[in-house]
Order: structure tokens, then sequence, then C-alpha cells
């Protein structure tokens, strides 16, 4: 998951607000690898956030399907929702994502953002509160056909992770 992934899920908001945070990754090297919230608001990788809100339109108690992708060959971020790309944010980033391998403190976290003492601090404000189905964290940057096969739940010869 270093140097390109891919990260979907379907998705139903509960809580009224923007940070509603239901998948985060951190390592002791950067707090803020991954954050992705329920409004489009958080869509963070690597400290760089690409607010959404403007293109996404979300209701709460409905399902809508996320895709967050980044290649450090391409340097792009891209945020596929209900099967279509919403937003992209191009950075010269030339690092993958960090990984604490030698100390073995990398958090991933469903549901809250891991918060900066890991792994025990986390905020209310970041609670998520809603329902998840079908997470799929995947080793590639997946394209925009693969992502909207996902929403429409076709049917994929992608192998996911976790």
């Amino acid at each position: 998951m270093k140097q390109a992934f891919s990260i979907c899920s379907w998705v139903k908001k509960l809580r009224e607000g923007n940070n509603a945070i239901w998948l985060s990754y951190s390592t002791p090297s950067s707090h803020d690898e991954v954050a992705i919230s329920d409004s489009g608001y958080y869509n963070k990788l690597m400290g760089h956030n690409n607010d959404a809100r403007n293109v996404m339109d979300v209701t709460k108690g409905k399902w809508y399907h996320y895709c967050l992708t980044w290649s450090s060959q391409s340097h792009i971020q891209r945020l596929y929702f209900q099967g279509k790309l919403v937003s992209e944010l191009t950075w010269s980033v030339k690092r993958g994502i960090y990984e604490d391998l030698e100390n073995g403190r990398n958090y991933l976290a469903l549901g809250n953002d891991v918060g900066f003492t890991l792994p025990f601090e986390t905020e209310r404000k970041y609670q998520f509160g809603g329902e998840l189905t079908q997470l799929n964290v995947f080793s590639k940057e997946l394209s925009a056909v693969e992502a909207a096969g996902l929403w429409r739940g076709g049917h994929s010869a992608l192998i996911p992770l976790l």
C-alpha cells in the first residue's frame, strides 16, 4: 500500500456535521496520512486535504459509494463519489504512505480519527456513528472504470488487501 492505493466503501451518514471520519490511518511520523469523512469535507492524504463538499450532495440516512485513490507515480489524489470522478488534486509529493514497520505503530481506525497521542486520543466531533459496508483497500490506483464498477456492484478481478 506504500506507493499506490485505493480505499472504497459504501457509507451511510447518520449524524449531522462535516467532521465524522469513517476511516483514518496514522503513523508516528504523520498523524494525517489518511482521513476520510462522510460529508466530503475530509479527504486527507499525507496532510493534504481535498474538500469536496461543493460537488457532493450527501443526505443523512442514505447510502453513498466513496472511492479515494492515490499514486506516487501520478501525484494525483482522486475522489470518486457514486461512481463518478468528483474531485482531483495534484501535488508534488513524491513519497508513498509512511509505514513505521520497525516500531509497528501504524494505526488504521474505522469510525473515528486516530488522534495525536496514538491510539488513545479520539475526539467526539470526529466520531462517525454511521454505517459502512463493502470496505475495500487496494494496493493500486483504481481507474475510473474500476471505481464505477464497484459503485454499480459489478464484478471485478481486483483482489482487496483487507
